[in-house]
């Protein structure tokens, strides 16, 4: 999770800081070139997002299963009452 944080923050850092290095050359940058260094951080935010998983918790896993069993261990008690 904090990977894939870090990869966000480096994609927009980096588009920024080409912004503004462009800014401070006097570089004249159009509205069109603007878009695209905005989409292009987009595109790569969401294929960060939809790329790398959602990292897990340790145990959550066996957490899961032993509240199943019990769930099943309730149902065998109350149908053997």
């Amino acid at each position: 999770m904090e990977n894939k944080k870090l990869i966000i923050a480096f994609v927009w850092t980096f588009v920024l800081a080409i912004i503004v290095i462009e800014f401070l050359e006097g570089l004249v940058i159009t509205f069109a070139g603007y878009m695209a260094l905005f989409f292009i951080a987009l595109g790569s935010t969401v294929a960060v997002e939809t790329m790398i998983p959602e990292k897990k918790h340790p145990g959550s896993e066996l957490q899961s299963e032993l509240q199943g069993i019990r769930s099943r261990l309730d149902e065998l008690a109350k149908g053997s009452d």
